[in-house]
């Protein structure tokens, strides 16, 4: 079972925003964890089971919106508390706490690999413009001369995907990174996709151009996305 609070990460970007400002607080590992967890304790937690999660939560801003100020409140909290209490100093600036959160996020390889944005779309009703559910949507790429059933970031997102009716008919995909077809420097590589809906009912394709790079991209990143053109069924 995959179980993330996405309130997890709310508060560490919050963080990251007000230490750009704040030079002198002290952004050692064991400082950063004590605000996330001074804020995290006291915020109510909300739970997604894949990363489809995250990205349905953006097209509901107000309380994402709400969230963030009662977020940046909370932190300010916890840099007052914490700094009366370190009054020893005794935690270095040189380390970097926020780099150390983030390792996680990128993978740094030796191969140019295409790492791809999260895909979003939504599914209409032809007749009535209102969102339609319980649609099956496959996303292939094409790769060695042909259209493949695209591979995912990992388990937790799913293809084919039936689009539930509670998500307003919104439907994600995370495609894995492809290994690119020229290493030894970056280069932009045109890819090819195509969602099918309903098994081949109706169909429409799509290229991205993609910077290659060194790396593997593990981490959500809710601005690092494509979004397709309404389909209507």
């Amino acid at each position: 079972m995959y179980l993330k609070n996405l309130k997890e990460d709310l508060v560490i970007k919050v963080i990251q925003d007000v230490l750009q400002d704040l030079p002198e607080v002290c952004q050692c590992l064991i400082c950063i964890e004590d605000i996330s967890t001074y804020v995290l304790n006291r915020l109510k937690p909300y739970y997604i089971s894949s990363g489809r999660g995250i990205l349905h939560l953006e097209k509901d801003l107000e309380p994402y919106l709400q969230d963030q100020a009662d977020i940046y409140t909370l932190v300010l909290q916890a840099i007052k508390i914490i700094q009366k209490r370190r009054r020893d100093q005794r935690h270095t600036y040189a380390q970097n706490g926020l780099k150390f959160l983030n390792q996680e996020e990128i993978e740094v390889v030796n191969d140019y690999y295409l790492n791809f944005p999260y895909i979003v779309g939504r599914v209409l009703d032809g007749l009535t413009l209102k969102p339609k559910g319980n649609v099956r949507v496959d996303l292939f790429v094409y790769q060695n001369g042909q259209y493949q059933l695209a591979k995912m970031k990992d388990p937790s997102w799913i293809n084919p995907y039936v689009v539930p009716p509670q998500v307003t008919g919104y439907f994600t995909f995370w495609p894995a990174p492809i290994l690119a077809e020229k290493q030894k420097e970056h280069q932009k590589e045109t890819m090819y996709f195509k969602l099918c809906f309903d098994e081949g009912e109706h169909q429409e394709e799509f290229s991205l151009n993609i910077l290659s790079d060194q790396l593997i991209r593990h981490h959500i990143n809710t601005k690092f996305v494509y979004e397709t053109n309404p389909v209507l069924m």
